[in-house]
């Protein structure tokens, strides 16, 4: 029974950091060392694993040494240690010998993992004893290279300069430690994008630092395995691709002994407490913190490649590894650590990214944020707790990061997408080129939900979608992405009805569907919202709008709420009121308004000497419209001087209509510096303001100003507070105004606003002011337009203010008159004119020719009832079942023709009304549109109708009358005759006087292409010849016989042919493929054929 010295979990971390050591000599004499200690729990699986692993690698320490010839020695016997398990280690180190260089790799396959079924899937799934023996050999490959900072690719040798710097710097950072937490700015000045990539996190940082970016790239590790299973050889996820890839796990296995010297603890409801063996769980990343490994160097490429090493090194900024709570216990190597509390859940995760951003903030070049779906594979987080949390994170550090990046590997990014839509109060969030990738990951995924708030977005925020950027997104993408019809027809009507109303220029060119059917938005909905959406409309966050709520679809143009607001307590306020005696207070009381306007404010009553206030205050803002944004700030009065901030708070319309807020929010306080975070309850509840609607109404856009003058004075340059008024003269309630921007001369409002009173005629007034808060306001500048410059088309321009230009826009509604329609061939009866079009069969390719009233239906006779279509042409009865009427008539033009297609049963088959979505029988549809049951389809040239279930035809044009015969073959004539094939050409140059005769006894036209095709040892070929050319000895052409008809060549007369032949001359014959004379000729030569039979018969009976 062996000893042990240290408890078990003591002796797996000192038989790692052997492993770890970081020259070959040094590592080969500690792992004999912890070996010859015999410390390893002789009952645990993984001690026997863990000894198994060390025992190879120090055979693969001894496989890269080498001893130099001058001084070889004689082998001796090593001495060997029992293995805790019964079995005997590998020997003890011999004598110090010389390290290779670099590892050298075979230039051809660059390393590469081998491939299995095509591909490198089983690095991820295969779990076989064989796949983990394979997947420790990568991992070896990396280690080796590391260790010897080099490796060798054909005849270039790559370099790694950075790993000591790397091990140097690695960090633990975590508030909860001593001098562990960086004080890093939380604000920044970029424009930060949001955006989600191609690729693993790895794949996108690489590109990115490539393209001069200076990238941190999250890791989602774990907290209980460095590097997760990279040196056992378990599956791959992410942390075992990125330590693959790149230097990073020398760097988290140094963080396992910072861990261990800052006495890292498990989370205390961690369960179970303990390890199936008994032992403790031993974490080296804490709970609320990360781990920050800089200069991290990538030299093999992902998962996807085999992991092939690269010609050249990249280099990220920094990685941070983040250890997600576990909520899976099936997991047999990770306790489930996640809070059990809800709250204490969600600020767990919100701590964690805290955490990731810090460090990534300290890291004062960092430019861009690589962030993966940390957390949602095997622990089971969800997507919609940690995107929320995520954004919470990101609120706080508003404009630091130039891009923040998600990779989209996983299906679950489609749903986390939503992140990226959001708006920052200061900073600019917008997706970029790769938007429409979202979508059609979305799309590819079956995730109709998202796919429609993915769209909704696009329509919320005009200036993210261009009509130039949908060419790749037409209905027969979406349907190849997709895979499923009934949801691309949908996502394809869906993204057309958003271009129509952005861009209503024409959209033909894109291969659209321009109309929306009601009945396809009934059949295929979008369905319940991912809990992804629930969860980021709920946020209420400051500045950040989630996408477009569908019922704001239903609201009037220009809509007006009055907004009841409850203002009920703060908590956790920052003292700003210095006391010399007991804890420093505040007296705080709270403003709400409008953004931009000051005659909104309201105030609640003062609480004196405070940290946590209740005011249940009450007010209502009157009109308020989706462009307003509500504002609300804690102040502390202050008897002398101006009162201080204590936090404020903002909530756009999209985030409190149409379900309102009730709910405890974060207030903002950029003064505070100890951590807290104080919140404000409120409650909000937005009405609609119900108003009668005139038969005309002009609606004015005012979007924005440029080049207005500064009326305030100031000695670092002035500026002003403009606002608009737009009204119409001598009508005093009409008027109405923007919101002031403050301390601007190029002010941007963009809101839009019905002109209250307007009558055809009346003319508009625009007046920009600056607003003054004691005096009078200043006039800027104003402009009037009559009547005659907008009405009833509408403006949209630049108006002149005097000094400074206006941008506005004018439209004018009126209401629509009912007009009676007409069906345009109600006039047609059942007449037989003669029409020029058919209809060609899409399965058989048969065509049927239309007349002005063709009926179309079912035959009763044919072979084939069930599936043929007959069209009631004059004669036949055959129609059993009725399925169209297709009515063509003369337009005004007497050269132009109409047709239209019509069925009497109405619309109730056809696209998208059969189950799942695909095509009901019994409806009649062109271009997958139903037939109007009343005034019929207008039918163009290529229009596809389809008759029931299976019956597809195209819409053609063809001649109004057949042609005759003869004027058929002198077409086909001077066809032939427009150009010669070669292929066509058979040429014989009369070599003997025995062929010279054999030509001179032809009797006719056809004895002569017989004789030129058996000379040519072409006796099978068909003697369809249509001209005959005579050619003299030096190739010049003698004479040129065309015959087009079978009658022609019957009747032609023969000897012109012959006198032409001559030895040493040349006949050419053309070939022709014509039906019109190879039928013809053909039959008359089976039949000379048969006549022959019959005379060699008759001969035959004679001679017997």
């Amino acid at each position: 029974m062996p000893r042990f010295s240290v408890p078990n979990a003591r002796a797996k971390m000192q038989l790692k950091h052997a492993m770890s050591a970081s020259s070959i000599d040094a590592k080969l004499r500690r792992l004999q060392q912890v070996l010859d200690l015999n410390i390893l729990d002789s009952a645990g699986e993984d001690s026997k694993y863990l000894w198994n692993m060390a025992s190879r690698e120090l055979q693969a320490c001894k496989s890269k040494l080498r001893t130099p010839p001058e001084e070889e020695t004689a082998p001796s016997e090593e001495p060997k240690t029992a293995d805790p398990v019964g079995k005997e280690s590998a020997p003890a180190a011999a004598p110090v010998p010389v390290a290779a260089s670099s590892l050298n790799i075979d230039e051809k396959s660059k390393g590469q993992a081998p491939q299995v079924d095509g591909g490198y899937g089983w690095i991820r799934k295969a779990n076989a004893q064989s796949d983990r023996e394979a997947r420790r050999k990568i991992s070896a490959a990396t280690r080796q290279v590391v260790q010897l900072r080099s490796y060798q690719l054909g005849s270039s040798v790559v370099q790694l300069h950075h790993v000591d710097e790397m091990i140097k710097g690695t960090r633990l950072l975590s508030p909860s430690l001593a001098g562990a937490w960086p004080d890093v700015p939380k604000k920044g000045k970029e424009k930060t994008t949001l955006a989600v990539e191609n690729g693993t996190v790895l794949d996108v940082a690489v590109q990115k630092a490539k393209a001069g970016e200076h990238v941190v790239a999250v890791n989602a590790a774990s907290a209980y395995h460095a590097g997760g299973g990279f040196l056992t050889g378990g599956r791959h996820a992410l942390e075992e691709a990125m330590c693959v890839q790149s230097s990073l796990y020398d760097s988290l296995e140094h963080g396992i002994g910072l861990a261990e010297a800052a006495k890292i603890q498990t989370p205390p409801w961690a369960k179970p407490p303990q390890k199936r063996d008994g032992s403790p769980w031993v974490s080296h990343l804490p709970d609320d913190g990360v781990l920050l490994s800089p200069k991290v160097e990538v030299f093999r490429d992902g998962t996807n490649d085999g992991y092939s090493f690269r010609d050249a090194v990249t280099v990220l900024t920094a990685v941070v590894s983040v250890a997600m709570p576990n909520c899976n216990d099936k997991m047999s190597d990770s306790p489930v650590d996640s809070n059990p509390e809800s709250e204490g859940y969600k600020k767990q995760l919100l701590q964690k990214w805290r955490a990731v951003l810090t460090a990534a903030s300290a890291c004062e070049e960092a430019t861009t944020l690589v962030v993966p779906d940390a957390g949602c594979g095997v622990f089971y987080n969800s997507p919609e707790d940690v995107g929320t949390n995520l954004g919470r994170a990101l609120a706080e550090f508003p404009g630091r990061f130039k891009n923040v990046s998600s990779h989209q590997e996983d299906a679950r990014i489609a749903d986390m997408c939503s992140l990226l839509l959001r708006r920052d109060s200061s900073a600019v969030m917008a997706m970029n080129r790769n938007r429409h990738t979202v979508l059609h990951l979305a799309a590819m995924r079956g995730h109709a939900a998202a796919c429609t708030e993915i769209l909704r977005c696009f329509a919320a925020r005009k200036n993210l979608l261009e009509a130039k950027d949908v060419y790749g997104m037409t209905a027969a993408d979406m349907a190849a992405c997709a895979g499923h019809d009934h949801l691309a027809s949908y996502l394809a009507n869906e993204l057309t009805a958003i271009l129509t109303v952005c861009h209503p220029q024409p959209l033909e060119n894109l291969g659209l569907d321009l109309t929306l059917p009601e009945k396809a938005a009934r059949k295929h909905p979008a369905g319940q919202v991912s809990d992804i959406f629930k969860a980021l409309s709920a946020l209420r966050l400051p500045g950040y709008p989630f996408g477009t709520s569908r019922s704001m679809e239903s609201l009037p143009r220009a809509a007006k709420f009055r907004v009841k607001i409850s203002i009920i307590r703060a908590n956790n306020l920052r003292p700003a009121d210095l006391s010399l005696i007991g804890q420093s207070k505040s007296d705080p009381y709270c403003i709400c308004k409008l953004a931009g306007r000051p005659e909104t404010d309201v105030r609640t009553q003062t609480v004196m000497k405070t940290l946590d206030p209740t005011w249940k205050f009450e007010c209502e803002m009157p009109c308020m419209k989706a462009t307003d944004t509500l504002e609300f700030q804690v102040m502390d009065y202050d008897t002398i001087g101006s009162d201080d901030l204590l936090g404020n708070l903002e909530l756009t319309f999209d985030q409190i209509y149409p379900g309102g807020v009730d709910d405890t929010l974060e207030l903002s306080d950029p003064a505070r510096k100890d951590g807290k975070i104080a919140t404000l309850r409120l409650k909000v509840i937005p009405e609609l303001i119900e108003t009668p609607v005139p038969d005309t109404r002009c609606f004015v856009t005012v979007y924005k100003a440029e080049g207005l003058r500064s009326a305030d004075w100031s000695l670092f340059g002035g500026k002003s507070d403009p606002y608009c008024i737009v009204n119409i003269p001598g009508k005093k309630h009409s008027a109405w105004r923007t919101r002031v921007m403050f301390k601007e001369l190029n002010p941007t409002w963009d809101e839009e606003e019905d002109v209250i009173g307007y009558e055809p005629g009346d003319p508009l007034k625009f007046q920009v002011l600056d607003y003054d808060e004691k005096d009078d306001d200043d006039n800027l500048g104003q402009a009037l337009l009559q009547s005659s410059d907008f009405h009833p088309d509408g403006f949209e321009g630049e108006i002149s203010l005097g000094e400074g230009t206006l941008h506005v826009r004018i439209d004018i509604a009126v209401p629509e008159i009912d007009e009676e329609v007409i069906d345009p061939g109600g006039h047609v009866g059942e007449d037989r004119e003669p029409a020029p079009f058919q209809m060609r069969s899409m399965d058989s390719g048969r065509t049927h020719r239309l007349v002005a009233y063709t009926r179309i239906g079912r035959s009763r006779r044919m072979l084939e009832d069930k599936i043929d279509l007959v069209l009631d042409s004059p004669g036949n009865c055959d129609v059993s079942r009725l399925h169209a009427i297709v009515k063509c008539w003369r337009g005004p033009d007497p050269n132009t023709w109409l047709a239209r297609l019509y069925d009497e049963k109405g619309a109730d088959g056809g696209a998208g009304m059969g189950p799942g979505g695909g095509h009901s029988g019994g409806g009649t549809t062109v271009d997958g549109e139903a037939v109007d049951p009343v005034l019929g389809t207008a039918l163009q040239t290529g229009s596809v109708l389809r008759f029931g279930v299976r019956e597809m035809w195209v819409f053609e044009r063809a001649p109004m009358h057949l042609r005759s015969q003869d004027a058929e073959i002198a077409c086909n004539r001077a066809a032939a005759n427009s150009q010669e094939d070669p292929n066509l050409i058979r040429s014989l140059k009369i070599p003997s006087n025995a062929v010279d005769s054999a030509l001179q006894r032809c009797p006719d036209w056809f004895s002569i292409v017989r004789v030129v095709l058996e000379c040519r040892l072409e006796p099978d070929e068909p003697a369809c010849v249509d001209c005959i050319e005579t050619q003299d000895e030096c190739g010049r052409t003698v004479g040129r016989h065309e015959a087009y008809s079978l009658v022609a060549q019957q009747k032609y007369d023969i000897q012109r042919i012959l006198r032409e032949i001559k030895v040493g001359g040349t006949v050419r014959l053309r070939l022709s493929n014509d039906p019109k004379l190879l039928a013809p000729i053909l039959e008359y030569l089976d039949q000379q054929r048969a006549e022959m039979q019959k005379v060699y018969h008759s001969r035959a009976q004679v001679l017997k």
